[in-house]
This record gives structure tokens, C-alpha cells and sequence, in this order.
């Protein structure tokens, strides 16, 4: 079982290796290109969807993901024969063992490398697997041992969140680069003060916010016809619970390949994520593995 160690110093995620991500990134765009048998914006304009199942180890988790949405296309770069300008709406669900969460969301496509998404979730915990639990403080023990002891006393109740992503991407040669920085605020219903976020896996309290930043750089190793590709390379991620002070890095090593669509079925993708949390409060030098299989529909390919 893991136990929960308090970390005595202080860390930043807005440090000097983030700083340096992000500036790589800014430095990629301005060489960004792209690939794709669509050239368009009615190629890429439509109604889109896609389902898929997600696993994680330490933490563990699984879920089911779909989504639909409509994507408009104003503008496509002729050089490089992607989205330059575009604005794309729609509807989510996740469903678990734990929890449900719906929500809408809406993304906006200003430049060819530069994404600006917001969302709103509506969450339903069932009362079951550490959903929804509550802590009497930001430094209390939540490892594995502790999860386990207070089965039994997770409240079914409600939660809600409203997040806004930035995402820079680009593609220079055959190697992909990717930026999300992410921030969400969060409200929760129950005794608290402090509730076992398990998405993250970290204590959050009633009005409190998660700084998220994760950048991949990943190179291609194949190219089939249409939108198919491999992408492998590595990935870095860091997170910090505002309230609690509490973060998380990953160093990490990706997968990803998407397929051309299959008629009916549609366009099947899978994605690994593993590595080793870099800095934890109950996992630090432990390994971590993600894996997602799915398919997807129309403009979401």
C-alpha cells in the first residue's frame, strides 16, 4: 500500500523548467506546418464525435468518454492544408466507477498555432471508490492505505467546474509540438473542508482552482493515407492545487496512433502515456501508466 508523505520544502509549477517549455513552444509556432489529405474548410466544417474507453495505473481509474460537437471552418492554410481559423462547440461525457460528468465546451482557433478552449462540468459523485470523500485539512493523509480506510463514508453528492485551456501546437519536419496550459475552478457540496479530487488525485477545497501545464513533443514515425500517423516522444506535466500548495510532475514517455476511417466504425485511435512522478505527495520515483482506445467521426478526426 502507499502511504502519503508530506513534502517540508516549497515548489513551484511555474518554475524555470516550465518557463523554458513554454518558450520552446513559442519559438515552434512561428515554423509551424502540417498534414493532411483535407485541404478545405468544408473538408473540415461538420459534425463530429468520438467514443473512448481510458485506463490509468497509480492512480488507478477507468472511464468511458464520449463526445459530439459542431466545428466551423472559416479559413485553411494552402501550404500546409490544416485549420488556421475555426470555432467549434459541444457536448461531453464521462462516466466511472466513482463519478459521472457532463458538460459543454467551446474552442476557438484565432491562428494556426493557437487553440483557446472553455468548459463547464456539471459532476455527479456516487457515494462509492473515494467519490466524494472529505478532509479536515490541505496536509491530511490521502495515500492508498488512507483511501482505503474511510470506505464507507463517501458522500453522494454534486460538484461543478469551469476551465479554460490554452493550447499551442505546431509541427516542424516530422516532429509534433504541443502545449496545454490549463486552469479550472472548482466547487464541491459536502461536509469538506477539503474533498479528494480523484481526477488529479489531490485535496481541493470548495472554491479553490488547479493550475495545469503539459507539453509533448512527439515525432513521427509513420504516415498512412488520410489522417493516419504514428507519434511517439516524450512528455512533461505539472500541476499545483492552489489552496493546498500541493504539486505534481510528470516525466513521461508517449504513444499515439490514429488510423484511417473505417467506414461505420469510424477512425480508430489509441494513445499510452507512461513515466515516473517526478515529484508526488504519495507517489514520488513511482511509475504511472495512461492508456486510451476509441474511435472517432467526421470533423473530430
Amino acid at each position: 500500500m502507499i502511504e502519503a508523505r508530506q513534502r517540508s520544502r516549497a515548489s513551484l509549477p511555474l518554475g524555470w523548467e516550465v518557463l523554458l517549455l513554454v518558450m520552446l513552444s513559442l519559438w515552434v509556432v512561428t515554423k509551424a506546418h502540417g498534414q493532411s489529405s483535407r485541404t478545405t474548410p468544408e473538408d473540415f466544417s461538420g459534425w463530429g464525435g468520438s467514443l473512448d474507453l481510458a485506463a490509468r495505473y497509480n492512480p488507478p481509474g477507468l472511464a468511458l468518454l464520449g463526445q459530439l460537437d459542431y466545428k466551423a471552418v472559416f479559413a485553411t492554410s494552402a501550404e500546409y492544408g490544416v485549420p488556421t481559423h475555426s470555432l467549434k462547440g459541444g457536448v461531453h461525457a464521462i462516466v466511472s466507477p466513482s463519478m459521472g460528468q457532463a458538460g459543454v465546451q467551446l474552442e476557438y482557433q484565432p491562428l494556426i498555432v493557437t487553440k483557446l478552449r472553455l468548459e463547464y462540468d456539471r459532476y455527479r459523485y456516487f457515494g462509492r471508490f473515494w467519490s466524494l470523500l472529505s478532509f479536515p485539512t490541505s496536509q491530511a493523509d490521502y495515500g492508498a492505505s488512507a483511501l482505503s480506510a474511510l470506505e464507507g463514508e463517501e458522500r453522494a453528492t454534486f460538484g461543478d467546474r469551469v476551465q479554460g485551456t490554452l493550447i499551442l501546437q505546431a509541427k516542424v519536419g516530422a516532429v509534433f509540438v504541443r502545449n496545454d496550459v490549463t486552469y479550472g475552478y472548482y466547487l464541491f457540496a459536502g461536509p469538506g473542508p477539503w474533498f479528494y479530487e480523484s481526477e488529479h488525485d489531490v485535496l481541493l477545497k470548495d472554491g479553490d482552482s488547479l493550475f495545469k501545464n503539459r507539453i509533448s513533443l512527439a515525432c513521427q514515425l509513420w504516415a498512412g493515407s488520410g489522417d493516419a500517423l504514428l507519434i511517439a516522444g516524450p512528455s512533461y506535466e505539472v500541476y499545483r492545487a492552489e489552496a493546498a500548495k500541493r504539486v505534481r510532475q510528470r516525466l513521461g514517455a508517449l504513444l499515439y496512433l490514429a488510423l484511417a476511417e473505417q467506414g461505420w466504425a469510424g477512425a480508430p485511435h489509441f494513445y499510452l502515456d507512461v513515466g515516473v512522478n517526478l515529484q508526488d505527495d504519495n507517489r514520488e520515483a513511482q511509475p504511472y501508466v495512461v492508456g486510451l482506445v476509441g474511435t472517432s467521426w467526421g470533423s473530430a478526426r
